[in-house]
């Protein structure tokens, strides 16, 4: 049976817990960005290290998901159109959710926060400032990577 032809049951209404599952997705991606900048780093910075560091939990999260509902979307026999109808809504609303959350989140952190330090931060002394010790590590590293670019020019 084509998908088009799903009936909209009682059981496609069942998967409504994905949208548990794609808002802890998202609020734990801005968390770990709102981390980040608290260590110091710009917005755009913060949310690909957030996207980075909640890449690999939500992929495994997601595939073994989907893994576990692909016989819901194939299966045949008695029954098989209550299954189909439940296993398209969960697999397809799995994997739009999946997706949105690795794609769309970030860069709604970057709209929102970049409009919020616009127009919203009227006090500087609010915003996030650099960890000190990494401030330090760049001071200091600045003379070294200066004396090496300085003896690399003269070589040549």
């Amino acid at each position: 049976m084509p998908a088009y032809r799903l009936e909209l049951a009682i059981t496609t209404y069942l998967p409504l817990p994905l949208i548990g599952l794609a808002s802890k997705n998202a609020i734990l991606i801005v968390e770990f960005a709102n981390q980040a900048r608290a260590e110091g780093l710009t917005i755009i910075k913060a949310a690909q290290k957030a996207a980075g560091e909640r890449f690999r939990p939500i992929l495994m999260t997601a595939v073994s998901s989907l893994v576990g509902f692909f016989p819901l979307v194939i299966a045949t026999g008695a029954g098989a159109a209550s299954r189909w109808s439940i296993g398209t809504a969960l697999f397809g609303g799995l994997l739009v959710a999946t997706i949105l959350s690795l794609l769309v989140v970030p860069v709604l952190y970057v709209v929102f926060k970049t409009l919020e330090s616009r127009f919203l931060d009227s006090d500087p002394s609010d915003r996030p400032k650099p960890n000190d010790s990494i401030v330090q590590e760049m001071i200091a590293a600045v003379p070294s990577q200066t004396a090496k670019f300085q003896k690399d020019t003269s070589q040549s």
